[in-house]
């Protein structure tokens, strides 16, 4: 089962003031984490981001519809290190293909992809790919969902920074009601993404953060998720053989579980 994680359109015609991003790219994603009960959950995401990063490799292709990832789970040791998932959604039905090697032989295995979650939180929707906006998808989980609502807050020679807050007053378990921030934070390459796509951007990095006041006047707890696709980074069309089954094998068919 494709784990969806925790880019974006073209500036030209779609009236939204930040830069087109590629949607097309192949990148070794480093991934970290940190939780405000062990401390500032930022620094600690910058600390492991830099030396126990989590890895997974994603092939992306938005135009296409298309999506295969190696590290499914997020694992910091990936515990099937040649399985790749790939996600079909644009197939009549999605379907999802994994292609994997045990001792030394290839396999692959096919079944249809599950129901994605709708607007209200329910997961009966037919399995979309995707895009900014659309709820717990494979586009939004890769890229997050607030580009579009996002002002720029920082400005450097290589890179611009993106960011859209909200503040969403929580029924904690207490029964209190507190105002919880969260930020979307976006840094977005200088140069362009590729020859081939003049006006697109890379996205270097998203950030998001969930800020909860503590009580009795103690320090901001703040969650951290961290994601760089700056490692192996290369953007444009991607060969469709990353998106099929291996020549030569025939997949099994599995039924999906309920």
């Amino acid at each position: 089962m494709i784990i969806t994680i925790a880019l974006l359109l073209r500036v030209g015609g779609t009236g939204h003031p930040q830069p087109a991003l590629a949607l097309q790219f192949v990148s070794s994603m480093h991934i970290a984490e940190g939780y405000g009960h062990s401390g500032d959950g930022c620094i600690i995401a910058e600390a492991a981001l830099k030396t126990d990063p989590v890895v997974s490799k994603v092939w992306f292709d938005a135009p296409g519809n298309r999506l295969a990832q190696r590290n499914i789970g997020l694992s910091r040791v990936d515990p099937h290190p040649n399985l790749t998932a790939i996600g079909r959604y644009d197939e009549a039905p999605p379907m999802e293909i994994d292609v994997n090697i045990v001792s030394g032989a290839l396999e692959c295995a096919m079944e249809t992809l599950p129901p994605s979650y709708c607007a209200n939180g329910s997961k009966v929707c037919p399995p979309v790919f995707g895009t900014f906006g659309t709820f717990l998808t494979p586009f939004t989980s890769v890229l997050g969902m607030y580009y579009w609502n996002t002002s720029m807050v920082a400005s450097a020679p290589t890179n611009e920074v993106w960011q859209h807050t909200s503040v969403t007053p929580t029924k904690m378990s207490n029964g209190s009601i507190i105002d919880v921030t969260r930020n979307y934070t976006y840094t977005v390459g200088k140069t362009m993404a590729n020859d081939d796509a003049a006006t697109q951007r890379p996205l270097l990095r998203f950030q998001w953060t969930q800020s909860i006041p503590m009580e009795p006047a103690l320090p901001v707890h703040r969650d951290c998720f961290i994601f760089d696709y700056t490692t192996d980074y290369v953007a444009g069309a991607i060969d469709g053989k990353f998106f099929e089954a291996p020549r030569g094998i025939t997949c099994s068919h599995r039924e999906r579980s309920p």
